[in-house]
């Protein structure tokens, strides 16, 4: 299973195309950070934007994947079709974790140190409410391109981030991200570490069904 998750992150950072795409990335999440110093820009990037990216290697994998046509390939291995799954979800965590620990955590220390828009404990919560809203989208999005292949995956996955960010836009002008920062969370996070958890089996085994289904 290693293999197959070290030549998913190996299509997916090393190969030229997507490692430019990855770069042009980074930038424009810099220019991001450098002229949007605000609490609404600092919930935006952490809770709706980076929970989307976790999904980077499954799609950049599938995209190699189709090219080549190597599930047929891959279902020559001594693998079953569960641990076939499994690494590509177990490579879709991983992604997650470095993103979470290299991007996420630097960008809440960033606005909370230096740009002061908010106070340590407030940046932690909007810290901890990025890994709820990452572990609720990584398993809907491996759902969506396991089922539907990387071109209308992506398409999908373009349309829910655009919802996604449409409906925080809405829901700023209408209610006010301080507002809304002043709400007792803790009950939503709870409540969204349950949901998140019931949708990681539900979609690991959901992932298992569809790919079998696809491959059988």
């Amino acid at each position: 299973m290693w293999g197959i998750i070290i030549k998913d992150f190996y299509e997916s950072f090393c190969i030229r195309k997507n490692l430019l795409g990855l770069i042009f990335s980074l930038i424009c999440l810099l220019f991001a950070i450098t002229f949007a110093r605000s609490m609404y820009m600092l919930v935006l990037l952490i809770v709706v934007t980076l929970p989307m990216i976790s999904v980077s290697t499954l799609q950049y994998s599938m995209e190699q994947d189709e090219i080549a046509k190597f599930d047929q390939i891959l279902l020559t291995f001594p693998l079953t079709r569960k641990e076939i799954v499994k690494a590509k979800i177990i490579a879709t965590y991983l992604c997650t974790l470095l993103s979470t620990l290299l991007v996420s955590l630097p960008i809440i220390l960033f606005y909370v140190g230096y740009y002061q828009v908010t106070d340590i404990q407030t940046g932690l919560l909007i810290f901890g409410l990025g890994i709820i809203a990452t572990a609720i989208m990584t398993p809907l999005n491996n759902i969506g391109f396991i089922w539907l292949g990387n071109k209308k995956g992506t398409i999908l996955y373009i349309i829910i981030l655009i919802i996604l960010a449409i409906g925080y836009v809405i829901l700023n002008f209408v209610v006010g991200i301080e507002q809304i920062m002043m709400i007792s969370l803790y009950n939503w996070i709870i409540i969204g570490v349950v949901l998140a958890m019931i949708l990681n089996v539900l979609g690991y085994y959901a992932c298992v069904k569809i790919y079998t289904l696809k491959n059988s």
